[in-house]
């Protein structure tokens, strides 16, 4: 799993949703290279800034989990009007929750006002994503074709 892979969930989920309200579909983009273009709104732009890593969250599996990435992410928001740009805002943390379930947790929300007031209104939600460091995968055991029978044999 990666911060692409949790975005692109998101993004798969979301999409149907706004779809079907007839909206129109966000510009999505990732990274911090995303926030400098001018996309018409409404848009979602997800910016990794920092993480920390903390021991795994589960054990077990295949590939098992080594490590929990802790990444901060800041979501922004860009729509029309205050409205528009928390009802959007509610439809991604939905979609997250469906797509990642408690992989994430969302933190806070910073309103900026002294943004360009002809780009809409905006608004960054910042959250955590739990990400697994993972080991390689390791080979698993395969069955055979041996017929079950039922009898259980003993050998002395």
């Amino acid at each position: 799993m990666s911060v692409r892979t949790v975005f692109e969930a998101m993004k798969d989920t979301l999409e149907p949703v706004l779809s079907s309200e007839g909206g129109k579909m966000p510009n999505f983009g990732l990274g911090a290279t995303e926030l400098h273009r001018h996309n018409a709104i409404p848009r979602i732009v997800w910016v990794p800034v920092r993480s920390r890593v903390t021991g795994p969250m589960q054990q077990g599996g295949n590939p098992r989990a080594l490590w929990t990435r802790e990444v901060e992410v800041l979501a922004q928001v860009w729509h029309t009007d205050f409205d528009a740009v928390e009802r959007l805002m509610n439809h991604m943390v939905a979609a997250m929750t469906r797509a990642v379930g408690g992989g994430y947790k969302p933190i806070g929300e910073r309103w900026d006002v002294d943004k360009d007031l002809d780009a809409g209104t905006f608004c960054e939600l910042t959250m955590t994503l739990l990400i697994p460091f993972t080991d390689e995968p390791q080979p698993t055991v395969r069955p055979t074709s041996a017929p079950l029978t039922g009898q259980i044999e003993t050998v002395v």
